[in-house]
């Protein structure tokens, strides 16, 4: 399966608008050096057949924001999974600025190395 997005850049660390085409795993690879090199980062993922983002990731250490975006440009944040009491803020980057979201719509980072948590039960958003 091929992916297009845009991502933090590794060299940089500024979310880079500039998109690849690539399969699946080549996207993995680059989020987990994201998570190794700099412990955070920002992607904007579509389909190849898309003009809109399906998916946005943005995290910062043990912390992930999951936005899915449907085909009329709505937005609808996936649940969170638990990892911290629902009131606690967590900061994510998003683009490249950090923002505070409270855990209940966030999600553990060790999913960011795990193919299936990119493909999430549509029930939990």
């Amino acid at each position: 399966m091929n992916v297009v997005w845009a991502a933090t850049a590794l060299e940089t660390g500024w979310f880079s608008g500039i998109e690849r085409r690539s399969n699946v795993q080549d996207l993995e690879a680059h989020i987990k050096a994201l998570g190794t090199g700099l412990g955070q980062g920002y992607l904007e993922i579509r389909r190849p057949d898309g003009d809109l983002p399906y998916l946005a990731l943005g995290f910062k250490g043990d912390h992930a924001v999951l936005h899915l975006f449907d085909n009329s440009g709505g937005v609808a944040l996936r649940v969170g999974d638990d990892s911290a009491a629902p009131s606690t803020e967590v900061e994510v980057v998003i683009m490249d600025e950090l923002y505070a979201f409270t855990a209940d719509r966030t999600v553990h980072g060790s999913c960011l190395g795990h193919r299936s948590r990119l493909h999430p039960d549509r029930d939990a958003w």
